[in-house]
């Protein structure tokens, strides 16, 4: 369906061809074991370009032992899929600097025409046409990563994820189960007629979209024939919600422990004047079209962390000292 360019950080990174030769070349294997019994602290860290099979190139930058360790895992909780929103990547780099160092497993979308500069984020070029980047990218995540991961959240780069908070409440739901939720939205009514019945509702991208591994297993059959009928001008998040009702029969899931958390109004930076309290529940929020702004959310939260630490660092300290005594 595409040839895909996958542009990662500049450090070494095991593809699964590597993983074949290892298992097919019993000495090569015996020399790695011998290597890790030398020196068990010993990070190896090379620049490689590695050609794979679906002709997608991969620039990688991982260190070794722990990438073999992901390989080799099954059902990570969750990956994030960064939509970018220009060929800058400025805000990008952003969320990168930020919220993006708590996920474990992030990628940021680009068109392959759109796409300009060089930086060292975990970059994968779509092929550019005409067609919404939305289903090219839905293509390449059941292609590559269904088999890897329990949830995919669909983002954009001026979004703010709490991704630990997300990655638990997560972990508390069935991934198996048809799963397509975030901040339910109503289609204006101009556009019920020929996307939607009944006033049917869709989840909003602003905030992010959630898809089981489940959900994105039962739409994969379908996302050919959604990408041949989608209307470039419209939104993803509309297109998404068109393509999992009609040949799923499925709408945007309310989660109601989680969908009142989704913050989709920040256009002035007013979320920052909440309370501690209130930030805390927060799940993701929108917008953040300046630097600064996310930066100064970040900020906010490593604070409220702080805090937290700081407390339970001083019931450690009074538990401690209370035992010195035996």
């Amino acid at each position: 369906m595409m040839n895909t360019v996958i542009q990662k950080p500049p450090l070494f990174r095991v593809s699964m061809q590597g993983l074949f030769l290892v298992r097919n070349h019993p000495f090569m294997l015996f020399t790695g074991i011998l290597l890790g019994l030398l020196s068990s602290f010993l990070f190896i860290r090379q620049s490689a370009i590695v050609i794979a099979p679906t002709s997608i190139v991969v620039q990688s930058s991982v260190d070794t032992r722990t990438y073999l360790t992901e390989e080799i895992s099954f059902h990570e909780t969750l990956y994030v899929a960064v939509i970018a929103s220009s060929s800058s990547l400025t805000n990008a780099l952003s969320v990168s600097e930020t919220w993006g160092q708590s996920a474990n497993f992030i990628d940021y979308y680009v068109n392959d025409s759109n796409y300009l500069q060089s930086t060292n984020l975990s970059v994968v070029r779509l092929p550019s046409n005409d067609k919404p980047l939305l289903f090219e990218l839905l293509f390449y995540l059941h292609q590559e990563y269904n088999d890897n991961f329990n949830w995919f959240l669909i983002a954009n780069d001026k979004m703010y994820v709490r991704v630990k908070e997300l990655a638990n409440f997560l972990n508390k739901l069935d991934p198996t189960s048809d799963i397509y939720f975030g901040a339910p939205s109503q289609l204006p009514w101009y556009k019920q007629n020929y996307l939607f019945q009944n006033q049917e509702i869709f989840c909003k991208g602003n905030t992010g979209i959630i898809l089981s591994r489940e959900m994105l297993s039962k739409l994969a059959p379908y996302i050919e024939h959604c990408l041949e009928k989608a209307q470039p001008d419209e939104s993803f998040d509309i297109l998404l919600g068109q393509c999992i009702r009609h040949n799923t029969g499925i709408h945007c899931n309310s989660v109601q422990e989680i969908t009142q958390y989704f913050y989709d109004d920040n256009s002035k930076g007013e979320i920052l004047k909440n309370s501690d309290e209130t930030l805390e529940k927060i799940i993701t929020a929108y917008p953040f079209e300046k630097r600064e702004l996310m930066y100064r959310m970040h900020r906010r939260y490593l604070k409220i962390d702080l805090k937290k630490i700081k407390t339970e660092k001083s019931l450690l300290t009074k538990q401690y000292k209370s035992f010195l005594k035996y």
